[in-house]
Parts: C-alpha cells; structure tokens; sequence
C-alpha cells in the first residue's frame, strides 16, 4: 500500500530587596553552559518558501490500477505538513482503506531556470502513514513507531495547466529512525535517478493541483542561495504545542537569572 503526498513567557519577578553594597559574584559557568546549550537545542524553526504551501490534490486518479482513489496534503509555512487518502488496496467486500500522513518537509531549495524562467523546488521530506482508520483499518500498514519514511522531492509546474509535478525517490529502507539524518538529496532530479546513495533511483512520478491557499509559483528572494533547513518531526517538536512554549519559558528564566546575578 502507499499514500500520503505519494509518496506543526513569563519571566520570574524581579527581586526587590535593597541592592546588596557588596559586589555580586560573575555568572557562574553553569549559567553559561546553560544559555549555550539552549541556543543548540532551540534552533528555530524555518519557513518553507510560499510557492508550496497551502492544500493539494492528486490529479490522474484513480491510479496503480485503479485501486489508489484519492490523495490530498496540506503544507504549512512552518514545514510541517499533513494528508490523507483512501484507495482499495484490501478490501474484500466494500468501502476504501483510509489512511492520514504526517511530516516535515526540509532541505528546501527553490530555483529559476536564468533562460526559460521555469521554477523548480527540491526538498526531502520525511512521512509517518496512519492506516488504521475506517471501516477496513490496516494497522499492520502503518509506520512503525519511533520510525519515519524519507523521500527526496523534484518538484516543477506547469503554469498553462496549474498542475504540479512530483518526482520523488525513495530511501533505500523502507523506514528508518526518526532521529536518523540519512544526508541531503541530490541535486537534481537525474542525479538521483543515475547515481548511487541513500535513496533509491527509481523514480515514482505524481501530479496535484492546488485546492485551497496556494501562493504563485514564483521563488522567495533568498530561496536559491540559502536552502531552508527544517528540524525533523521529533526533535522539532512536531504536533507537540507544549515544546516550543516550554523552551522559551526555560530559556526566559536561564536569561533573566543571568542578568540579576549581573546586577
């Protein structure tokens, strides 16, 4: 089975005893080593660039013998992104097998062809499929926990049709940890269909069109010099609110007791 983009303060009061006439001890090396180590592991998040945000569906359906029926995902700015789908892989009676996808879309580079003007974006993303939905749940389908997919995407734009058109491959494992970096993506498109590495070099090829808050498709400024790196779903804290928030509070707090011992 496939699916999924075929293959997410408040400081402590101040003290207001009067100033001691004795001069303060210098911040503590724990202080410090504490304020470093949260500016390596709250690196903040990046935007992926405008042009592939926003809600698309699959064209050409139904598809793989027309058993795969429906695909969606919807982008977000923050790199994160989710789906759904359903198709008739096992079904022995009636109805679809449903599924809902989930990840983070990172490495993203935009680019414009300086002769013809076309624009073309390549990215990897990772995908954590959730097959146990429905009437006919396939539980064994789904991702194993603690595990992740990882594809490279080529993606291009046809701007007389407004469909756009994914060329993906691959890693060569099925899945693999999520706190596992398999390393960038080839550049382009044919290097990956004709040299070796992580990801396999054959290609799968899909269409979608936009349905709901798709920008132009046109690069951002800064989007061919400087590739946006995105964190992956787990060390970035993906569908978990309270991550972001509690780093800001512990780093509020380290902040704020430095300074006071300057003080």
């Amino acid at each position: 089975a496939t699916g999924g983009r075929a293959i997410p303060s408040h400081a402590p009061p101040r003290r207001t005893s009067p100033a001691s006439t004795q001069p303060r001890d210098a911040p503590s090396m724990m202080i410090l080593a504490s304020l470093a180590l949260l500016s390596l592991v709250s690196p903040a998040r990046a935007e992926v660039p405008a042009l592939i945000t926003g809600t698309w569906r699959m064209t050409g359906m139904p598809r793989d013998n027309g058993e795969y029926l429906y695909d969606e995902f919807t982008q977000n700015a923050n790199g994160d992104y989710t789906g759904k789908g359903w198709g008739t892989w096992d079904v022995p009676v009636s109805g679809t097998n449903n599924y809902t996808s989930s990840g983070v879309t990172s490495d993203v580079v935009c680019e414009t062809d300086a002769t013809t003007g076309a624009v073309s974006l390549r990215y990897q993303y990772s995908m954590i499929l959730d097959h146990d939905l429905g009437a006919n749940p396939r539980p064994s389908w789904n991702t194993p926990s603690g595990q992740k997919q990882v594809i490279c995407g080529y993606n291009t734009y046809d701007t007389t049709t407004d469909i756009m058109t994914l060329t993906t491959y691959n890693h060569e494992d099925t899945t693999i940890a999520l706190s596992v970096d398999p390393g960038a993506c080839p550049a382009t498109s044919n290097t990956a269909a004709t040299t070796s590495g992580w990801w396999t070099s054959t290609a799968t090829v899909y269409t979608y069109e936009c349905v709901a808050n798709c920008a132009d498709w046109a690069c951002d400024s800064t989007d061919s010099t400087n590739p946006l790196v995105v964190e992956d779903a787990e060390s970035a804290g993906v569908g978990k609110p309270g991550v972001g928030a509690f780093r800001s509070l512990v780093a509020t707090l380290v902040i704020t007791l430095a300074l006071w011992y300057r003080q």
